[in-house]
């Protein structure tokens, strides 16, 4: 979907910097008969912890009586996925900042 839906379509945002260079190796695939189920999609900007940058999405699902692709994939896509960044100082001398 990169490229094609949300604040990055028509752009397709790199999602990979290092410092032999830029890439977009992360990606969101999609069956196309969802792609009109997505509502949103955005890369985040690079952080400090990673080269890579987080993708981001929502997805509008229902469920009906029928047996729709949309219907299985329903109850997967609405489990909410966070993440949180936590700093542990017991690992603080393995942290080294490459300038």
């Amino acid at each position: 979907m990169n490229g094609r839906i949300g604040s990055d379509k028509n752009i397709g945002h790199i999602t990979c910097v290092k410092s032999t260079g830029s890439s977009v190796v992360d990606y969101l695939l999609c069956k196309p008969e969802l792609i009109s189920r997505l509502t949103s999609f955005d890369i985040l900007e690079q952080n400090i912890l990673s080269d890579h940058c987080a993708l981001t999405f929502s997805i509008d699902v229902f469920i009906n009586n029928k047996n729709t692709i949309e219907a299985r994939d329903a109850t997967r896509t609405q489990r909410k996925m966070d993440y949180v960044y936590r700093w542990d100082n017991n690992k603080l001398d393995s942290f080294i900042i490459i300038q």
